[in-house]
């Protein structure tokens, strides 16, 4: 890559479109700390960026959800949306307290318009509910960007819309989303 310049707005869905191999993926990763750009400069509301890692990333409020799935399917609803943040839901004794935990993971779901319970059978969820799932662990750090990398790449026409709706409702709420595709409708 060579020469990229991109700029997010506050609020806005920003679409990046090109062909395979164009570097669309790179520049996301590159945004959200899990590559290195070899230079050039990045800046988030006015101050240097260079995340170190995703999670560093995330902390500084840049989320990126990836194309291919990522939910385990050993794991329940609200595991996989806190699955690299169990330990906030520890109560005294080091327990992860369950209850709190899938009412936070609800409060996500909801909020996005996501039709799917916390106490859903992981297997039986289509793909379309597995993206959301995904969508719902990234909005969980309270990012003000998310990183949207072809999340509509496999999904049939009523699972695209799905998710479709889902960047419209985050949009809604003043979120940045930048959506990366390589299917011009």
């Amino acid at each position: 890559m060579d020469g990229v310049s991109v700029v997010l707005r506050p609020g806005m869905v920003h679409a990046i479109v090109g062909e395979n191999g164009a570097g669309k993926s790179t520049t996301l990763r590159m945004l959200a700390g899990a590559e290195r750009p070899d230079s050039g400069v990045m800046t988030l509301d006015d101050a240097r960026y260079a995340p170190p890692s995703v999670i560093g990333a995330a902390a500084l409020g840049v989320s990126l959800v990836y194309q291919e799935i990522t939910i385990n399917r050993s794991l329940t609803v609200a595991e996989n949306i806190f699955i690299d943040r169990l330990r906030q839901f520890a109560g005294s004794l080091g327990f992860v307290d369950r209850r709190r935990m899938e009412l936070a993971a609800q409060a996500i779901l909801e909020r996005i318009g996501a039709q799917i319970s916390v106490s859903a059978d992981i297997g039986s969820l289509n793909l379309g509910e597995l993206k959301c799932i995904e969508i719902a662990r990234a909005l969980s750090t309270n990012p003000k960007i998310l990183l949207l990398d072809e999340s509509t790449a496999y999904l049939d026409h009523r699972e695209v819309q799905a998710v479709l709706g889902v960047i419209s409702e985050l949009k809604g709420q003043g979120m940045t989303v930048a959506f990366v595709s390589h299917h011009l409708d």
